[in-house]
């Protein structure tokens, strides 16, 4: 079986009906909600400097509202490295 590898960086509000579609088609999906402490996405969205300010607190009211991951991150506890770290041993652990 061919494993197709993709990174989508979006913020999806269907995840379920995008999740049972993909299975549908035969491609491994996994769900990754990503987490950072509020005083951190505003510190960090200050120092990028094109960010509305307040977009950070805005969207953290709903982005993961309701939604169900295969894993979950912690930028600011775990890290960049930490955080990858952690999703290649999920991938590698569902394609075993």
């Amino acid at each position: 079986m061919n494993v197709i590898r993709n990174l989508t960086d979006n913020f999806i509000t269907e995840l379920d009906w995008i999740k049972v579609t993909l299975i549908q088609i035969f491609v491994t999906f996994m769900s990754v909600g990503v987490f950072c402490p509020l005083d951190e996405l505003e510190r960090r969205e200050k120092e990028r400097g094109d960010r509305r300010i307040g977009q950070a607190k805005e969207q953290l009211e709903f982005v993961h509202m309701e939604e169900a991951y295969d894993l979950k991150v912690d930028t600011f506890r775990d890290g960049l490295e930490g955080c990858v770290e952690k999703i290649l041993q999920q991938m590698q652990a569902e394609l075993e």
